[in-house]
């Protein structure tokens, strides 16, 4: 009995090593995931900002206001269009 006990040992911390490198995966996945998708926001007030810029007379603090990127970043865009 305590053999066989024994025995079972080693299975089990290889079951939760498994266990636990699956939710560091997943934790893993979720972070690049979420970066994904602030890169994504990011780029979708980029690609605004660049419209509003090519199609209005707006100033580049109401185009701030209006996407949410700073009067820099703003101002840089402008300088590339």
């Amino acid at each position: 009995m305590l053999q066989e006990r024994t025995g079972q040992w080693p299975q089990r911390w290889k079951q939760e090593g498994r266990q636990e490198g699956r939710e560091e995966g997943r934790q893993e996945a979720l972070k690049e995931a979420e970066a994904r998708i602030q890169e994504a926001k990011l780029e979708a007030k980029r690609e605004t900002a660049c419209n509003l810029i090519e199609t209005t007379n707006l100033d580049n603090v109401t185009i701030a206001n209006a996407t949410g990127l700073s009067e820099d970043e703003v101002r840089e865009l402008r300088s590339t269009h």
